[in-house]
């Protein structure tokens, strides 16, 4: 309890170990603290929440200055449960734990010396006090101090167990290989988010061997999105811990999973139909019902600025359009407001259980569910999602159809069960048929893209020549600078793409005239110092200049500092998606990487075919980075859609050698910015219409297969329309946003 209560102050950090832990921190508040500020209980209204705040904190912190961080963890507790945004409280907390751990090292050091032994307790204790002072550090990009926690946490805990001649699977109260694990994972993440790359590899390895270790069902501890951000974790292990999460997601809402083992993936075979966009006939009586569910109908996720006018596409004469926001607070922004005023019914389904929930959607008797969360963020989605089948058990017999239930956008990957979601939506480019075995749930295949946006509707093209040359200005780069550019999350790089893009940027240096930068986005002081230290390190100081990092803006600034450069690099690993289309619709191209699924030695992090320039040592770290896994492929998805497949490279040197063409072959690059700034008003992906045709398609088959107790076969919807005309030009009342 006390490492989720830490560890619930975070966002990513705490979603990536415990998904119910926001809830874990109002369970563990004194309920007479809870009920004076959080359900209106019967207090002195003399008293207000920011006097009882005041005197918890202050409490609090004369507990710290006594060190007594015992008494002042729980009043921190009681703090959190009122103010649960104050960056106060988390320094607070962030004093509290250091200083347990200090007095624990003091402890241990002094049993030392007397030859007294650690308990189990003990030695737990220091453990999980780290791992929470790191979740902490981690929040305020203290990077280097959350790695150096958890380093010890491990060290400190492998000696221990050594000394006892333990495994950490011994019979013992602690379960020692999973607070191994967790730990591990943690680190992983951690040094990816700031691009410390010390002990990338050895890091990695140890995060695989883990999962192999449990590779029948996986401990709950890899979170399902973390599976799919680590290079280090493959396709087929990324489905099984998406299955241990379907699993829990069952479990949760009372299914018996004891009996329900982990069936082996991809034993399930498919039938695929073809249905066309333009042939939208259905058996079905009346306008079919859709919800969608989310909980990121919110100014803060991208989502809501992607889906925001795809609603209003939707054919109202077939279909009725719920939606239900499972957001913790309404949201009155832009975004929001256009897919309220898109929808037939708009609701929040909030301070409910997730089987309530479900039963709140059961009542609106809908025959359709399309779920945009899955096992992105908090587990409420996938429990709710988890009710149909146990009340399917509860109602053998009774003559209900249940909804059918599709998962989108929310998760890139496979949901692992088909228990829970009937469907997943995804196209040929992001999952072709050579992985179609690694996925358990019935799919759609849509054409030409996936990823549905509403660029079109709700960004306007207007960073002028001006606008290009104040911009590079202010972000110190030069007029005549070939500006590659990479504005995903830092820890969506590695090292060797990392390598690659240097490598190309001293050829573009030393083989033409051009003046090459490369722009990142910055995640804290730390990450630019650990890419600079590691580009000095590899290929020498001399280089430096070529590094120019911008802090995280708003959408408004991203937009137009985006449009500033000339190529945006897509990471391997896990690829651009929002800021992908970003890019492009900003005119700016994009070069990707997608290996042939035909070859299975291009999907494990295997050995590359050349060794890194100026590398160290007898021994140098030589790994490919796959693109097995979906969210590694949605970047080739957005460039065919586009109609600029040349941009596609096979391998890490081609992908190099892209980068270097588009610098020096100046003739061929502008027809290039030319083809795309003419596509981006005639291509599907930018099309939301055609997108919503396509989607109602799949929809309607699955309306009519529901109708006759089909069961769910795999969905490919055709359209074979070339580029449409132009149909950009709206009135300016459509033009929203940026």
């Amino acid at each position: 309890a006390r490492y989720l209560t830490c560890s619930s102050l975070l966002t990513a950090s705490a979603l990536a170990f415990a998904p119910c832990c926001f809830s874990s921190i109002r369970e563990l508040a004194p309920p007479s603290i809870i009920s004076r500020t959080c359900r209106g209980g019967h207090v002195d209204p003399n008293i207000s929440s920011d006097t009882i705040l005041d005197s918890l904190l202050s409490r609090a912190r004369q507990s710290i200055d006594e060190n007594r961080p015992d008494e002042a963890f729980p009043t921190l507790i009681e703090a959190y449960s009122i103010d649960p945004a104050s960056t106060t409280i988390a320094g607070l907390f962030q004093e509290c734990l250091t200083l347990k751990v200090n007095l624990q090292v003091q402890r241990h050091r002094e049993a030392a010396d007397d030859g007294t032994d650690l308990s189990e307790a003990e030695i737990n204790n220091l453990l999980q006090d780290r791992m929470g002072l790191a979740s902490l550090c981690i929040d305020k990009e203290q990077y280097a101090e959350a790695g150096g926690q958890l380093r010890k946490a491990l060290d400190e805990t492998k000696l221990w167990l050594s000394e006892r001649s333990l495994d950490g699977c011994n019979d013992s109260d602690y379960d020692w290989a999973a607070q191994l694990d967790r730990a591990q994972y943690l680190l992983y993440r951690t040094n990816a988010g700031c691009c410390e790359w010390t002990s990338y590899f050895e890091d990695g390895d140890s995060v695989r061997r883990s999962l192999r270790e449990v590779s029948t069902q996986p401990r709950l501890l890899l979170h399902p999105f973390d599976a799919l951000k680590f290079p280090c974790v493959g396709l087929a292990s990324a489905s099984r811990v998406a299955q241990s999460y379907a699993l829990r997601a069952l479990n949760a809402v009372g299914v018996n999973t004891k009996e329900m083992t982990a069936c082996q993936i991809g034993q399930t075979r498919r039938r695929l139909v073809q249905v066309d966009r333009h042939s939208q006939g259905s058996s079905h009586e009346g306008r079919i019902k859709v919800g969608y569910i989310s909980p990121d109908f919110t100014s803060r996720h991208p989502l809501a600025f992607l889906m925001q006018h795809f609603f209003r596409f939707h054919d109202r004469k077939k279909f009725e359009v719920h939606i239900y926001s499972l957001a913790s607070t309404a949201d009155d922004c832009e975004e929001v407001r256009a897919i309220k005023s898109a929808s037939d019914k708009f609701r929040y389904l909030t301070k409910q259980t997730p089987a309530q929930m479900y039963q709140h959607l059961l009542r609106d008797q809908l025959d359709i569910i399309v779920d945009l969360c899955g096992f992105a963020g908090q587990s409420i989605s996938s429990e709710m999602m988890a009710s149909r089948y146990r009340l399917k058990q509860e109602r053998i017999g009774d003559d209900i159809k249940f909804p059918t239930h599709v998962s989108y956008m929310g998760f890139p990957g496979s949901t692992g069960s088909n228990h829970i979601w009937d469907y997943s939506v995804f196209d040929r480019t992001v999952l072709p048929e050579e992985f179609r075995d690694h996925y358990e749930e019935a799919l759609v295949f849509m054409p030409h893209s996936y990823f549905v946006n509403s660029h079109r509707t709700a960004v306007a093209q207007n960073v002028s020549d001006d606008d290009r040359r104040s911009i590079r200005l202010k972000y110190g780069i030069s007029q005549t600078a070939f500006v590659y550019c990479c504005h995903s999350r830092p820890d969506k790089i590695d090292p060797v793409t990392f390598r690659s893009w240097i490598r190309a940027l001293i050829r573009a240096k030393d083989e033409g005239n051009s003046e090459p930068v490369l722009w990142l986005l910055r995640s804290g002081k730390e990450m630019e110092a650990n890419l600079r230290t590691f580009l000095t390190r590899e290929f020498g100081q001399h280089l430096d200049s070529l590094l120019v990092f911008a802090d995280i803006a708003d959408r408004e600034e991203h937009l137009r500092r985006l449009a500033c450069a000339d190529l945006f690099l897509d990471t391997p690993a896990y690829g651009a998606h929002t800021v992908g289309c970003d890019a492009l619709y900003s005119n700016v191209p994009m070069v990707t990487l997608l290996r042939s699924a035909n070859d299975p030695s291009k999907h494990s992090f295997a050995d590359e075919d050349y060794e890194p320039m100026h590398s160290s040592g007898s021994n140098p770290e030589r790994r490919s980075i796959t693109t097995d896994k979906l969210a590694s492929r949605v970047g080739a998805s957005l460039l065919r859609a586009v109609g600029l497949p040349m941009l596609i490279a096979e391998d890490m040197r081609q992908y190099e050698d892209l980068m270097v063409r588009c610098a020096h072959d100046i003739d061929w690059f502008e027809n290039l910015r030319e083809r795309l700034r003419s596509n981006i008003g005639t291509s599907p992906l930018f099309d939301t219409e055609r997108w919503a045709q396509n989607l109602e398609a799949s929809l309607l088959k699955m309306a009519t297969d529901r109708e006759a107790g089909v069961s769910y076969p795999d969905i490919m919807v055709l359209d074979n329309d070339p580029f449409l005309v132009d149909r950009s030009k709206l009135p300016p009342e459509n033009i929203q946003g940026t």
